[in-house]
């Protein structure tokens, strides 16, 4: 909406720009995905996997591995913490 007097419209704008600069460029947070699956079970699951959608491993249990590793990946560029998750 235009104002005659654009005062009001140019103090929103440099609410806004403030806000920008103020916020953290890059959030960023490490987090650790723990394996304590047994043998043969969850993340140590040896059955056979073929390859597919980007995920490069042999078998499931490494498989889904990886797949959490992207997710925790994906999840610490969202978050900010100085804390390992």
């Amino acid at each position: 909406m235009l104002y005659k007097n654009n005062t009001p419209f140019f103090l929103m704008l440099a609410f806004a720009v403030a806000l920008f600069l103020t916020h953290p460029a890059l959030a960023v947070v490490q987090i650790v995905v723990a394996n304590n699956d047994g043998a043969g079970e969850g993340f140590n699951d040896p059955t056979p996997f073929t390859p597919a959608g980007g995920n490069p491993a042999l078998t499931v249990g490494r498989a889904r591995l990886i797949a959490f590793q992207y997710a925790a990946h994906i999840w610490g560029s969202h978050l900010n913490s100085r804390v390992t998750i």
